[in-house]
Protein backbone atom coordinates (compact mmCIF):
# COMPACT_ATOMS: atom_id res chain seq x y z
CA UNK A 1 0.00 0.00 0.00
CA UNK A 2 1.57 3.55 -1.03
CA UNK A 3 1.65 5.71 1.91
CA UNK A 4 2.59 8.66 -0.45
CA UNK A 5 -0.02 11.32 -1.59
CA UNK A 6 1.38 13.88 -3.54
CA UNK A 7 0.56 16.59 -6.10
CA UNK A 8 2.28 16.31 -10.20
CA UNK A 9 5.73 17.54 -9.82
CA UNK A 10 6.25 20.84 -11.95
CA UNK A 11 8.39 20.99 -15.01
CA UNK A 12 11.47 23.16 -13.27
CA UNK A 13 11.29 20.63 -10.71
CA UNK A 14 11.20 17.58 -12.89
CA UNK A 15 14.81 18.66 -14.31
CA UNK A 16 16.28 19.51 -10.90
CA UNK A 17 18.56 16.77 -10.46
CA UNK A 18 20.49 16.54 -6.65
CA UNK A 19 23.90 18.13 -7.01
CA UNK A 20 26.78 15.86 -7.10
CA UNK A 21 28.82 16.15 -3.20
CA UNK A 22 31.77 18.04 -3.95
CA UNK A 23 29.93 21.28 -5.71
CA UNK A 24 30.51 21.73 -9.49
CA UNK A 25 34.15 20.89 -9.42
CA UNK A 26 32.92 17.64 -8.71
CA UNK A 27 30.60 17.56 -11.14
CA UNK A 28 33.16 19.14 -13.76
CA UNK A 29 35.48 16.41 -12.97
CA UNK A 30 32.95 14.01 -14.34
CA UNK A 31 32.88 15.16 -17.07
CA UNK A 32 30.31 13.91 -20.12
CA UNK A 33 28.68 10.76 -19.26
CA UNK A 34 29.36 10.84 -15.93
CA UNK A 35 25.50 11.05 -14.80
CA UNK A 36 25.04 9.06 -11.84
CA UNK A 37 22.29 7.21 -11.32
CA UNK A 38 19.69 7.80 -8.94
CA UNK A 39 17.22 5.84 -6.31
CA UNK A 40 14.39 5.48 -7.90
CA UNK A 41 16.39 3.62 -10.81
CA UNK A 42 17.54 1.40 -8.47
CA UNK A 43 16.03 -2.19 -8.75
CA UNK A 44 13.58 -2.82 -5.62
CA UNK A 45 16.27 -5.67 -3.85
CA UNK A 46 18.79 -2.30 -4.22
CA UNK A 47 16.11 -0.60 -2.06
CA UNK A 48 15.68 -2.57 0.55
CA UNK A 49 19.43 -3.28 1.29
CA UNK A 50 19.87 0.53 1.35
CA UNK A 51 17.56 1.50 3.56
CA UNK A 52 18.56 -1.45 5.63
CA UNK A 53 22.04 -0.83 5.69
CA UNK A 54 22.29 2.94 5.92
CA UNK A 55 19.24 4.57 7.36
CA UNK A 56 17.74 2.68 10.81
CA UNK A 57 14.24 2.50 11.48
CA UNK A 58 13.71 5.30 13.65
CA UNK A 59 15.50 7.92 10.84
CA UNK A 60 13.73 6.73 8.58
CA UNK A 61 9.90 7.41 10.89
CA UNK A 62 10.89 10.72 11.04
CA UNK A 63 12.38 11.21 7.56
CA UNK A 64 8.67 9.73 5.84
CA UNK A 65 6.76 12.30 8.61
CA UNK A 66 8.89 14.99 7.81
CA UNK A 67 8.16 14.60 3.97
CA UNK A 68 4.37 13.66 3.87
CA UNK A 69 3.84 16.77 6.38
CA UNK A 70 5.52 18.63 4.01
CA UNK A 71 3.30 17.11 1.09
CA UNK A 72 0.07 17.81 2.63
CA UNK A 73 0.85 20.61 4.58
CA UNK A 74 -0.05 18.61 8.45
CA UNK A 75 1.43 16.95 11.08
CA UNK A 76 1.97 13.31 10.29
CA UNK A 77 2.69 10.31 12.81
CA UNK A 78 3.73 7.14 11.12
CA UNK A 79 2.43 4.33 13.14
CA UNK A 80 2.67 0.18 12.28
CA UNK A 81 5.77 -1.84 12.85
CA UNK A 82 8.85 -1.07 11.46
CA UNK A 83 9.09 -3.91 8.86
CA UNK A 84 5.69 -2.54 7.69
CA UNK A 85 7.43 1.03 7.35
CA UNK A 86 10.29 -0.19 5.32
CA UNK A 87 8.23 -2.52 2.60
CA UNK A 88 6.03 0.39 2.28
CA UNK A 89 8.59 2.82 1.77
CA UNK A 90 10.50 0.10 -0.72
CA UNK A 91 7.53 0.25 -2.95
CA UNK A 92 7.24 4.22 -3.05
CA UNK A 93 11.10 4.22 -3.73
CA UNK A 94 10.19 2.23 -7.06
CA UNK A 95 9.27 6.07 -8.59
CA UNK A 96 10.76 9.60 -8.54
CA UNK A 97 8.61 11.31 -5.78
CA UNK A 98 9.22 13.37 -2.67
CA UNK A 99 10.18 10.20 -0.86
CA UNK A 100 12.43 9.42 -2.75
CA UNK A 101 14.10 12.44 -3.50
CA UNK A 102 14.70 13.13 -0.08
CA UNK A 103 15.43 9.40 0.72
CA UNK A 104 18.15 10.09 -2.45
CA UNK A 105 19.30 13.31 -0.49
CA UNK A 106 19.80 11.63 3.02
CA UNK A 107 21.99 9.37 1.66
CA UNK A 108 24.18 11.42 -0.09
CA UNK A 109 24.54 13.31 2.79
CA UNK A 110 24.96 10.19 5.02
CA UNK A 111 27.47 8.41 2.50
CA UNK A 112 29.65 11.62 1.38
CA UNK A 113 32.84 10.54 1.84
CA UNK A 114 31.90 7.49 -0.05
CA UNK A 115 31.07 9.08 -2.89
CA UNK A 116 33.89 10.94 -3.32
CA UNK A 117 35.60 8.23 -2.94
CA UNK A 118 34.53 6.52 -5.63
CA UNK A 119 33.49 10.04 -8.38
CA UNK A 120 37.58 9.68 -9.81
CA UNK A 121 37.46 5.90 -10.25
CA UNK A 122 36.70 4.78 -14.12
CA UNK A 123 36.85 1.79 -15.49
CA UNK A 124 35.58 -2.32 -14.41
CA UNK A 125 38.68 -3.02 -12.62
CA UNK A 126 39.18 -0.50 -10.78
CA UNK A 127 35.05 -0.48 -9.72
CA UNK A 128 35.91 -4.08 -8.79
CA UNK A 129 39.23 -3.56 -6.79
CA UNK A 130 37.52 -0.55 -4.84
CA UNK A 131 34.58 -3.16 -4.03
CA UNK A 132 37.19 -5.99 -3.14
CA UNK A 133 38.71 -3.73 -0.43
CA UNK A 134 35.47 -2.01 1.14
CA UNK A 135 33.91 -5.63 1.22
CA UNK A 136 36.84 -7.23 3.01
CA UNK A 137 36.89 -4.19 5.41
CA UNK A 138 32.98 -4.60 6.10
CA UNK A 139 32.06 -1.57 5.99
CA UNK A 140 29.75 -1.75 3.23
CA UNK A 141 27.04 0.69 3.80
CA UNK A 142 28.03 3.64 2.11
CA UNK A 143 30.46 1.63 -0.69
CA UNK A 144 27.70 0.12 -1.78
CA UNK A 145 25.60 2.94 -2.08
CA UNK A 146 28.68 4.54 -3.79
CA UNK A 147 29.09 1.70 -6.04
CA UNK A 148 25.05 1.72 -7.31
CA UNK A 149 24.80 5.21 -7.76
CA UNK A 150 28.05 5.47 -9.97
CA UNK A 151 27.94 6.02 -13.85
CA UNK A 152 29.52 2.84 -14.29
CA UNK A 153 28.08 0.77 -11.57
CA UNK A 154 25.62 -1.46 -13.21
CA UNK A 155 28.31 -3.47 -14.27
CA UNK A 156 29.03 -4.76 -10.66
CA UNK A 157 25.44 -4.37 -9.41
CA UNK A 158 24.77 -7.52 -9.38
CA UNK A 159 27.67 -9.20 -7.54
CA UNK A 160 27.43 -6.18 -5.52
CA UNK A 161 23.96 -6.72 -4.26
CA UNK A 162 24.69 -10.14 -3.57
CA UNK A 163 27.55 -9.90 -1.61
CA UNK A 164 25.39 -7.15 0.06
CA UNK A 165 23.09 -9.34 0.66
CA UNK A 166 25.53 -11.96 2.03
CA UNK A 167 26.73 -9.67 4.79
CA UNK A 168 23.50 -8.82 5.80
CA UNK A 169 22.27 -11.66 6.56
CA UNK A 170 25.57 -12.89 8.89
CA UNK A 171 25.12 -9.69 10.75
CA UNK A 172 21.67 -10.64 11.16
CA UNK A 173 22.73 -14.27 11.94
CA UNK A 174 25.05 -12.83 14.27
CA UNK A 175 22.42 -10.48 15.65
CA UNK A 176 20.12 -13.38 16.49
CA UNK A 177 22.99 -15.29 18.19
CA UNK A 178 23.62 -12.23 20.48
CA UNK A 179 20.09 -12.13 21.53
CA UNK A 180 19.74 -15.81 22.32
CA UNK A 181 22.68 -15.28 24.53
CA UNK A 182 21.32 -12.36 25.76
CA UNK A 183 18.10 -13.79 26.34
CA UNK A 184 19.73 -16.41 28.26
CA UNK A 185 21.80 -14.82 30.15
CA UNK A 186 18.85 -12.69 30.77
CA UNK A 187 16.73 -15.92 32.00
CA UNK A 188 19.69 -17.15 34.61
CA UNK A 189 20.12 -13.61 35.84
CA UNK A 190 15.96 -13.99 37.20
CA UNK A 191 16.41 -17.20 38.01
CA UNK A 192 19.25 -16.15 40.37
CA UNK A 193 17.32 -13.17 41.70
CA UNK A 194 14.30 -15.51 42.30
CA UNK A 195 16.45 -18.46 44.25
CA UNK A 196 18.03 -15.63 46.23
CA UNK A 197 15.19 -14.05 47.61
CA UNK A 198 13.85 -17.74 47.98
CA UNK A 199 17.19 -18.48 50.15
CA UNK A 200 16.66 -14.72 51.65
CA UNK A 201 13.11 -15.61 52.93
CA UNK A 202 13.93 -18.60 53.99
CA UNK A 203 17.09 -17.57 56.21
CA UNK A 204 14.91 -14.91 57.93
CA UNK A 205 12.28 -17.81 58.86
CA UNK A 206 15.44 -19.58 60.05
CA UNK A 207 16.29 -16.38 62.13
CA UNK A 208 13.03 -15.85 63.48
CA UNK A 209 12.27 -19.32 64.70
CA UNK A 210 15.93 -19.28 66.23
CA UNK A 211 15.22 -16.42 67.81
CA UNK A 212 12.34 -17.73 68.98
CA UNK A 213 13.69 -20.68 70.28
CA UNK A 214 16.48 -18.91 71.98
CA UNK A 215 13.46 -16.96 74.35
CA UNK A 216 12.49 -20.00 75.25
CA UNK A 217 15.69 -21.55 76.28
CA UNK A 218 16.48 -18.12 77.91
CA UNK A 219 13.31 -18.54 79.62
CA UNK A 220 13.57 -21.97 81.02
CA UNK A 221 17.28 -20.99 81.86
CA UNK A 222 15.57 -18.38 84.05
CA UNK A 223 13.51 -21.07 85.79
CA UNK A 224 15.93 -23.52 86.45
CA UNK A 225 18.52 -21.14 87.83
CA UNK A 226 15.52 -19.89 89.97
CA UNK A 227 14.54 -23.82 91.25
CA UNK A 228 18.29 -24.00 91.88
CA UNK A 229 18.38 -21.43 93.92
CA UNK A 230 15.21 -22.25 95.81
CA UNK A 231 17.25 -26.14 96.86
CA UNK A 232 20.39 -24.49 97.77
CA UNK A 233 18.21 -22.19 100.25
CA UNK A 234 16.44 -25.03 101.42
CA UNK A 235 20.08 -26.96 101.83
CA UNK A 236 21.31 -24.21 103.75
CA UNK A 237 18.23 -24.18 105.89
CA UNK A 238 18.33 -27.63 107.10
CA UNK A 239 22.17 -28.36 106.93
CA UNK A 240 22.17 -31.58 109.10
CA UNK A 241 19.36 -33.11 107.29
CA UNK A 242 20.78 -36.01 104.90
CA UNK A 243 19.13 -33.92 101.71
CA UNK A 244 22.24 -32.34 102.34
CA UNK A 245 24.06 -35.03 102.44
CA UNK A 246 23.11 -36.32 99.15
CA UNK A 247 23.80 -32.89 97.73
CA UNK A 248 19.74 -32.63 95.98
CA UNK A 249 17.81 -31.23 98.66
CA UNK A 250 15.27 -33.93 100.02
CA UNK A 251 15.67 -36.23 103.47
CA UNK A 252 14.53 -39.84 102.88
CA UNK A 253 10.72 -40.41 103.14
CA UNK A 254 9.29 -42.68 106.11
CA UNK A 255 8.72 -46.37 104.87
CA UNK A 256 6.10 -48.38 106.31
CA UNK A 257 6.64 -52.11 107.16
CA UNK A 258 9.93 -53.98 108.28
CA UNK A 259 11.01 -55.47 105.19
CA UNK A 260 11.04 -52.24 103.30
CA UNK A 261 12.61 -50.00 106.03
CA UNK A 262 15.45 -53.20 105.52
CA UNK A 263 15.74 -52.36 101.43
CA UNK A 264 15.63 -48.64 102.27
CA UNK A 265 18.44 -49.37 104.92
CA UNK A 266 20.60 -51.38 102.83
CA UNK A 267 20.30 -48.78 99.82
CA UNK A 268 20.91 -45.54 101.86
CA UNK A 269 24.47 -46.72 103.49
CA UNK A 270 27.55 -47.21 101.54
CA UNK A 271 29.75 -49.95 101.35
CA UNK A 272 32.94 -49.64 103.28
CA UNK A 273 35.01 -49.65 99.96
CA UNK A 274 33.19 -47.02 98.33
CA UNK A 275 33.45 -44.08 100.69
CA UNK A 276 31.07 -41.41 102.01
CA UNK A 277 30.48 -39.71 99.18
CA UNK A 278 28.98 -42.85 97.31
CA UNK A 279 25.25 -42.89 98.06
CA UNK A 280 22.75 -45.59 96.58
CA UNK A 281 18.92 -43.86 95.90
CA UNK A 282 16.59 -45.67 98.36
CA UNK A 283 13.61 -48.12 97.33
CA UNK A 284 10.74 -47.93 99.48
CA UNK A 285 7.11 -47.39 99.18
CA UNK A 286 5.89 -44.45 101.70
CA UNK A 287 2.50 -44.13 102.64
CA UNK A 288 2.56 -39.91 102.19
CA UNK A 289 4.91 -38.67 99.35
CA UNK A 290 7.54 -35.84 100.30
CA UNK A 291 6.53 -31.92 100.54
CA UNK A 292 9.35 -31.45 97.68
CA UNK A 293 7.70 -33.56 95.51
CA UNK A 294 3.81 -31.80 96.14
CA UNK A 295 5.09 -28.44 95.74
CA UNK A 296 7.30 -29.01 92.63
CA UNK A 297 4.26 -30.65 90.95
CA UNK A 298 2.50 -26.94 91.98
CA UNK A 299 5.21 -25.52 89.52
CA UNK A 300 4.97 -25.68 85.46
CA UNK A 301 8.71 -26.79 85.71
CA UNK A 302 10.35 -29.99 87.52
CA UNK A 303 14.01 -29.78 87.95
CA UNK A 304 16.13 -31.54 85.36
CA UNK A 305 17.50 -33.78 87.88
CA UNK A 306 15.22 -34.53 90.67
CA UNK A 307 16.35 -35.86 94.20
CA UNK A 308 17.16 -39.23 94.75
CA UNK A 309 13.66 -40.91 96.15
CA UNK A 310 10.99 -43.68 96.25
CA UNK A 311 7.66 -42.62 94.94
CA UNK A 312 4.56 -42.84 97.50
CA UNK A 313 2.55 -46.09 97.20
CA UNK A 314 0.02 -48.56 98.42
CA UNK A 315 -0.11 -49.66 102.36
CA UNK A 316 2.18 -52.85 103.18
CA UNK A 317 1.54 -55.90 101.44
CA UNK A 318 0.01 -54.34 98.03
CA UNK A 319 1.61 -53.97 95.01
CA UNK A 320 5.03 -55.63 94.77
CA UNK A 321 4.93 -58.97 96.85
CA UNK A 322 7.48 -59.60 99.25
CA UNK A 323 8.57 -62.61 101.02
CA UNK A 324 7.84 -63.94 104.57
CA UNK A 325 10.51 -62.82 106.11
CA UNK A 326 9.83 -59.03 104.81
CA UNK A 327 12.73 -58.69 102.03
CA UNK A 328 12.13 -58.46 98.89
CA UNK A 329 11.61 -60.99 96.30
CA UNK A 330 14.24 -61.75 93.96
CA UNK A 331 14.81 -59.80 90.70
CA UNK A 332 14.95 -63.22 88.95
CA UNK A 333 12.27 -63.65 85.97
CA UNK A 334 10.95 -59.90 86.97
CA UNK A 335 10.59 -57.19 84.31
CA UNK A 336 12.68 -53.89 84.74
CA UNK A 337 12.20 -51.17 83.45
CA UNK A 338 14.42 -48.55 82.98
CA UNK A 339 13.49 -44.72 82.16
CA UNK A 340 15.88 -42.29 81.07
CA UNK A 341 19.66 -43.05 80.63
CA UNK A 342 22.28 -42.73 77.83
CA UNK A 343 20.80 -43.44 74.94
CA UNK A 344 23.69 -45.83 73.77
CA UNK A 345 23.93 -47.34 76.79
CA UNK A 346 21.12 -48.88 76.66
CA UNK A 347 22.89 -52.01 75.73
CA UNK A 348 24.98 -52.30 78.86
CA UNK A 349 21.92 -51.85 80.85
CA UNK A 350 20.09 -54.67 79.10
CA UNK A 351 23.38 -57.19 79.75
CA UNK A 352 23.40 -56.01 83.20
CA UNK A 353 19.80 -56.94 84.19
CA UNK A 354 19.42 -60.28 81.96
CA UNK A 355 22.69 -61.63 83.83
CA UNK A 356 20.72 -61.22 87.08
CA UNK A 357 18.08 -63.12 85.16
CA UNK A 358 15.30 -60.36 84.92
CA UNK A 359 13.79 -58.96 81.53
CA UNK A 360 14.84 -55.62 80.35
CA UNK A 361 12.76 -52.81 78.88
CA UNK A 362 13.44 -49.18 77.91
CA UNK A 363 12.12 -46.09 77.46
CA UNK A 364 14.17 -43.10 76.88
CA UNK A 365 11.73 -40.77 78.76
CA UNK A 366 10.40 -38.77 76.09
CA UNK A 367 13.57 -37.60 74.39
CA UNK A 368 12.37 -39.50 71.34
CA UNK A 369 9.99 -42.17 72.29
CA UNK A 370 6.71 -41.23 72.34
CA UNK A 371 5.14 -41.08 76.03
CA UNK A 372 2.02 -42.22 75.45
CA UNK A 373 4.12 -45.59 75.19
CA UNK A 374 5.45 -45.29 78.63
CA UNK A 375 1.99 -45.98 80.31
CA UNK A 376 1.65 -49.90 79.18
CA UNK A 377 5.91 -50.47 79.80
CA UNK A 378 4.84 -48.93 83.40
CA UNK A 379 2.06 -51.29 83.69
CA UNK A 380 4.25 -54.39 82.51
CA UNK A 381 6.99 -53.80 85.06
CA UNK A 382 7.64 -55.24 88.28
CA UNK A 383 11.11 -52.56 89.14
CA UNK A 384 11.00 -49.47 87.49
CA UNK A 385 14.56 -47.51 87.53
CA UNK A 386 13.97 -44.19 86.68
CA UNK A 387 17.24 -42.37 85.31
CA UNK A 388 15.49 -38.71 86.25
CA UNK A 389 18.47 -36.40 84.89
CA UNK A 390 17.79 -37.60 81.07
CA UNK A 391 13.63 -37.56 81.27
CA UNK A 392 11.13 -35.08 80.43
CA UNK A 393 8.91 -33.16 82.88
CA UNK A 394 5.80 -35.19 81.83
CA UNK A 395 7.17 -38.95 82.14
CA UNK A 396 8.79 -38.27 85.36
CA UNK A 397 5.27 -37.47 86.71
CA UNK A 398 3.73 -40.60 84.94
CA UNK A 399 6.58 -42.42 86.64
CA UNK A 400 5.39 -40.65 89.87
CA UNK A 401 1.84 -40.95 89.96
CA UNK A 402 1.80 -44.63 88.73
CA UNK A 403 4.07 -45.67 91.49
CA UNK A 404 2.11 -43.71 93.99
CA UNK A 405 -1.17 -45.17 92.85
CA UNK A 406 0.39 -49.48 92.80
CA UNK A 407 2.92 -49.07 95.12
CA UNK A 408 5.30 -50.54 92.25
CA UNK A 409 8.97 -50.22 93.65
CA UNK A 410 11.04 -47.43 91.88
CA UNK A 411 14.58 -46.38 92.06
CA UNK A 412 15.67 -43.13 91.20
CA UNK A 413 19.04 -42.21 89.64
CA UNK A 414 20.66 -38.79 90.65
CA UNK A 415 23.00 -39.18 87.35
CA UNK A 416 22.57 -41.20 84.60
CA UNK A 417 25.59 -43.85 85.23
CA UNK A 418 26.86 -47.37 84.79
CA UNK A 419 28.22 -47.40 88.44
CA UNK A 420 25.34 -46.28 89.93
CA UNK A 421 23.04 -48.40 87.82
CA UNK A 422 24.98 -51.26 88.79
CA UNK A 423 25.21 -50.11 92.84
CA UNK A 424 21.46 -49.72 92.44
CA UNK A 425 20.30 -53.54 90.95
CA UNK A 426 23.40 -54.48 93.60
CA UNK A 427 21.50 -52.82 96.53
CA UNK A 428 18.31 -54.53 94.90
CA UNK A 429 19.71 -57.48 94.48
CA UNK A 430 21.36 -57.57 97.81
CA UNK A 431 19.15 -58.68 100.61
CA UNK A 432 17.60 -61.59 98.78
CA UNK A 433 21.49 -63.17 98.14
CA UNK A 434 21.75 -62.41 102.19
CA UNK A 435 19.28 -63.86 103.18
CA UNK A 436 19.45 -66.85 100.44
CA UNK A 437 23.17 -67.71 102.27
CA UNK A 438 22.56 -67.03 106.17
CA UNK A 439 19.86 -69.26 108.29
CA UNK A 440 16.60 -67.08 109.69
CA UNK A 441 17.53 -66.03 113.29
CA UNK A 442 15.38 -67.52 115.68
CA UNK A 443 14.35 -65.45 118.83
CA UNK A 444 15.40 -67.00 122.46
CA UNK A 445 13.16 -69.11 123.69
CA UNK A 446 11.28 -70.91 120.54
Amino acid sequence: MNLVTHDRLQPEEACTEPPLPGGPRAAATAGAGSRRRRLWELPAQAHELLLAMGIGPQVLRRELARVLGHVHKARCTLGGRDVDVLYATVHDLATRNAISEALHRRLDERHASALRRWLPLRGYEALLAAWRVARDDGNLAGELWALLTHPQGGELEREALHDARAWVFHHARSHLARAAVEHECQQRAEHAERVLEEARARTALQQQQSDAALQRLRAELARAAGEAARWRALAEEHPGSSATRVGVGMAPPRATGTGTAAAVATLAAPSADEGPAAQTPPLTRPGRPPQWASSAASTPWAPSVPPAQAVAGSPPGAGASKRADGMPEPIVGRNVLCVGGIRHAAGRYRIRVERLGARFEHHDGGIEDGIQGLDGQLRRADLVICQAACINHEAYHRIKRHCERTGKPCLYLERPSLAQFDRALSAWTAPSRRSAAQPTPTRQGD
